[in-house]
Formats: structure tokens, sequence, C-alpha cells
């Protein structure tokens, strides 16, 4: 009741089949934290709200900005696998890349995409400053991963020239964006997480100023 009620606050609209793969990725994000340590919320209806809603923020944006490509898509930091994982079951006919350095996450990761059949998931566990994919992505993304420009600098070679970076971020954001200003057109979009007083932002980077 509480995903239910919080996707209606975003105004969207879920499968059974995806809520079902929702519901799977929180038990096994319960079990495997007991060992890998993925998060510090154990409540389940934390996890809904501070990590599956969170992500959701990040869907209803892109689904009221049209214009942005979703065709192929990577989460930068991915950790847990938010955004990565909820990007991936939500979007089932695009790609999604989920990228980290850690082996035990990447270990979780590769579990959640066999278990939950998402086909249209990647992970792959390398440093983002080692990574050279084929082909360049539409949207990149990250949550809690470094300084926005420090982000921008290390992930801007992987973008499509019309695509955008995302970085999701706390109230304290705007002191990290003055280095990126003057060559990049910046965008900070202001989220309200369902259920929670939490403020948070969405910082959106595109091409370069000409």
């Amino acid at each position: 009741k509480l995903l239910l009620s919080g996707l209606d606050y975003l105004n969207i609209t879920l499968s059974e089949h995806q809520i079902n793969q929702i519901e799977r990725y929180i038990v096994l994000l319960l079990k495997w934290n007991k060992t890998y340590n993925l998060t510090a919320i154990t409540d389940i209806d934390d996890i809904i709200n501070y990590h599956i809603l969170d992500a959701f923020t990040v869907i209803r944006f892109l689904n009221e900005n049209d214009t942005i490509k979703k065709e192929k898509i990577i989460d930068v930091g991915s950790g847990m696998g938010i955004p990565g994982v909820i990007l991936a079951i939500y979007y089932h006919n695009h790609s999604v890349t989920l990228l980290d350095s850690n082996g035990k996450k990447t270990a979780f990761l590769t579990q959640v995409g066999i278990t939950l059949k998402l086909t249209n998931l990647k992970v792959i566990h390398k440093r983002i400053e080692n990574f050279t994919p084929h082909n360049k992505f539409n949207l990149i993304i990250s949550r809690a991963f470094t300084d926005t420009a420090l982000f921008v600098k290390l992930t801007v070679q992987l973008l499509n020239p019309d695509g955008v970076i995302i970085a999701m971020k706390s109230s304290r954001v705007q002191d990290e964006l003055q280095p990126i200003l003057d060559c990049y057109h910046v965008s900070l979009i202001k989220t309200a997480i369902p259920n929670l007083s939490d403020i948070r932002y969405l910082v959106m980077i595109s091409n370069l100023k000409q």
C-alpha cells in the first residue's frame, strides 16, 4: 500500500509484473544486506520511501520531459542499484547499465538481474576512469556518487551529443554547481519524495555551451 500510494502521488502506473519485480528486489536487498552492508536502511517502509520512491521521482521527471532520450542509460556508482534497478524495471525496453567499482555490490546487482529476469540490465565491475564503452549513452545518472563537477568531468566523454547527465542530490547541491555553470547548460529541479519532508534535487547537465 505504501508503494502504491507513493506511485499514485507521482502519477506512475506499474504492471503487476513490475510490482512483483520490485518486491523481489527488496527481498534480495534485505537478504544480501545482512552480509554485504548494502544500505544502512533496513526497515521495509523506509526502503520504499528513501530508496524505491526516490528512484521513481526521477522517472516522474523523465516522463514529464519526453525530449530526454532514454534508450541507453547508465547508473554510475550504482551501489545497491538505486536508481538503476528501478529504471531497468520501468524502462524494460531500454538498455540500462549499472557501473560500480565494488565487487560485492556488482555481485549483488548481477544476482538482481538474474532473479528479476531483467534482460535489459548490464552490470559492469569497473571504476569509471577505466570504463570505455563501445557506444555512448543518452542518459548518465548517479545518486550520491561524488561532487557534481567531478561527476561531470568523469562521465561527460561517455555522453551522446544530445544526451543529458543527471545527478540526484540533497539540499546542499548549490555549492557544487559553480565550477560547471560557465561550461554547461545546468538545470536544478526540486523534487519531493512521497511521505517524506526531505528536500531533494535533480541536477540536469546538458551539452557544452557554444
